[in-house]
């Protein structure tokens, strides 16, 4: 867990767990170090396109071609840079463990879905995500003791703003893309919804860095600050794949990785400029028998 203080003087705690869900089959990792001082955009500095990676202008065809793609790009921060993974497949996705068996949550759940788990004053909150199937929200003491059920919500990520406070993103990519966020707070000892604001879209990954948490949802990208403030920075393509994995960098960019894309978010006054990345050797993208296959360099 890494505390991080904020301008407005409050530390965030952050120990959040976003799953990939992805079983990597890594090549050498490409890092985005920061570009020489001068290159700027409006007063934010520039970080860098990774070598071997160039920038395109996608086209909503592109878009689709890349949903069929079989690698995902992976992001993960790594020194104040981030690392570019080539992952290949998908696991089941159930995340990380807790030292416990939360037996009625188990039987309901039966080891099915995407969990996650966030250790934060002296237990755990753990969610989990099985789609249109559902999901849910539970509270354990740290021996598995206690359960608590908080929402009843497909959990998309869990982080801690401070030993007694979390949030919960929460929604379901499915027809019409729903998604909330569940503000989390200790009172009397007891952890409890303290309130829960919708978001535009279902949020798919999300990174906290320099006191916010920035969260892209099916439609845009969202910053989550103090006061439970909900802000939507911008619109982003609907059509682009879905994002895998995010992540920020000593710069102040955000970094998404997806299928057949990496997106670069970087700052820009009150909005961010926008940069989707591919490989270089990928100028061009064609789906041949149900592949997004890249040509040309």
């Amino acid at each position: 867990m890494i505390a991080i203080v904020t301008g407005l003087g409050r530390a965030f705690a952050i120990g959040a767990v976003v799953l990939s869900g992805c079983t990597a089959h890594e090549r050498a990792p490409l890092r985005a170090a920061p570009e020489a001082s001068g290159d700027r955009v409006g007063a934010a500095r520039v970080s860098a396109i990774p070598d071997g990676w160039m920038r395109i202008e996608p086209s909503h065809q592109r878009f689709l071609c890349a949903t069929y793609a079989n690698d995902v790009w992976h992001v993960a921060p790594d020194k104040g840079v981030v690392r570019l993974t080539r992952e290949f497949g998908f696991e089941d996705g159930r995340g990380p463990p807790v030292p416990f068996v939360p037996q009625k949550f188990s039987q309901k759940f039966s080891g099915r879905g995407r969990r996650h788990a966030l250790a934060i004053g002296g237990g755990f909150l753990v969610g989990v995500d099985i789609g249109e199937w559902g999901g849910g929200l539970y509270w354990f003491e740290a021996d598995g003791t206690g359960e608590r059920e908080l929402g009843d919500e497909n959990v998309h990520g869990l982080v801690a703003l401070g030993p007694d406070e979390a949030l919960s993103l929460e929604g379901l990519a499915h027809e019409i893309p729903v998604g909330s966020v569940r503000w989390i707070q200790r009172h009397n000892g007891v952890f409890g919804t303290a309130a829960v604001t919708q978001l535009p879209g279902t949020p798919e990954v999300h990174v906290a860095t320099a006191g916010v948490v920035f969260t892209l949802t099916s439609y845009s990208l969202v910053r989550l600050s103090e006061g439970r403030r909900v802000t939507v920075l911008q619109p982003l393509p609907g059509s682009r794949p879905r994002a895998q994995s995010m992540a920020a960098d000593a710069n102040g960019a955000l970094w998404v990785g997806m299928r057949h894309f990496v997106l670069r978010l970087t700052p820009d006054g009150d909005r961010f400029t926008e940069s989707w990345l591919v490989p270089k050797g990928c100028r061009r993208a064609e789906l041949i028998d149900g592949e997004c296959v890249c040509e040309g360099t």
